[in-house]
């Protein structure tokens, strides 16, 4: 866990931890996790961005996942918000 969590920091966090990460992953608005692999790939897809709905502790204005195992992923290259369960 993070303090102040934000979709950047996190991204911030993975740089430094692992070069070889593409994916940020935020969840319940403090955790974050570095992953390589494309989190869509094993599933039907990303859920509805509704599921994605705890702001981050460090910006009330930054979304940092969901409850459960609902996460916002980050693509690293593009940056784009998805969400997946």
């Amino acid at each position: 866990m993070i303090q102040n969590m934000t979709t950047r920091l996190c991204i911030s966090f993975c740089e430094q931890e692992d070069l070889d990460f593409r994916y940020a992953a935020l969840k319940g608005g403090n955790m974050c996790k570095c992953l390589k692999e494309d989190p869509f790939k094993e599933k039907d897809g990303p859920s509805s961005d509704s599921k994605c709905n705890v702001n981050c502790e460090g910006d009330e204005n930054d979304i940092c996942g969901g409850q459960e195992d609902y996460m916002s992923v980050y693509d690293s290259t593009y940056l784009a918000l998805n969400t997946y369960y």
